[in-house]
């Protein structure tokens, strides 16, 4: 499955403080089978086709990856079992649209469930020239990392996170 996502912007100071590059790039769900079940272990932005040499926990600002302790992580909370990749201005018209009708929110389940299949789902959710990259997140809500990969220049070539679903 490809989503293509708009990073139009660059994050404010209560995101990841790092520059993504800007433009239109695929996200791709690794989808893991455990027995029966499918479930979204990773989300990625591919940037570029290069492979990374080297990765780095996403921070936000006053984030350290010097203050973490063993086994800790930063990362994102995840409610309703859904993550999601937006920049700035997807996440303005994101919020706007559910605060424009009550019904919003259940109108982006609606969409999300034409795309379900057991345990998982997803929805590029698109609004004046702003999208989300929404997607079921592992085994549902937790505190979830993302990882910056960086290619043998030093750019950012992959975003990725880690729903916890492969030891």
């Amino acid at each position: 499955m490809k989503l293509i996502f708009h990073l139009l912007t660059r994050p404010s100071t209560s995101m990841i403080t790092v520059n993504f590059p800007i433009g239109q790039f695929p996200v791709q769900l690794a989808v893991a089978k455990i027995n029966s079940d499918e479930r979204v272990g990773f989300s990625r932005i591919k940037f570029s086709s290069e492979i990374p040499k080297s990765w780095t926990i996403a921070v936000c600002e006053g984030q350290r990856v010097e203050d973490l302790e063993a086994d800790d992580i930063f990362g994102y909370g995840v409610d309703s079992g859904t993550g999601a990749f937006m920049d700035t201005s997807g996440g303005k018209e994101y919020l706007k649209f559910l605060m424009e009708q009550q019904d919003n929110y259940e109108k982006i389940i609606e969409e999300m469930e034409k795309t379900y299949k057991d345990t998982w789902s997803w929805l590029l959710w698109d609004k004046n020239n702003s999208n989300v990259a929404m997607f079921s997140s592992g085994y549902g809500d937790g505190f979830y990392a993302t990882y910056i990969g960086y290619d043998s220049n030093n750019n950012i070539c992959k975003l990725v996170t880690d729903f916890g679903v492969i030891e």
